[in-house]
């Protein structure tokens, strides 16, 4: 896996994939993740693996959230 750090709305990620995601995917996983609060550092699951399903375009991405660490390990196609 390949490990970028991205900065996005003023929050520095490190991201782990295999996948070669253009910048625009990955700011639009990670505004969904933001949604999903993902990165919410109040609760006490801020610091557990937390499993989240992205739909992007024609692909859900499945995706493990640590902090501010997101490894994107599956790509499957939507029918």
């Amino acid at each position: 896996m390949e490990e970028y750090v991205f900065q996005h709305k003023g929050l520095f990620f490190r991201i782990f994939t295999d996948y070669d995601l253009t910048f625009d995917e990955a700011k639009e996983i990670l505004d969904h993740l933001i949604e999903e609060r993902a990165f919410d550092e109040t609760g006490s699951e801020f610091e557990e693996l937390k499993l989240y399903s992205v739909p992007l375009k024609d692909h859900v991405y499945d995706v493990d959230v640590m902090k501010y660490e997101i490894a994107i390990y599956k790509k499957t196609k939507v029918k």
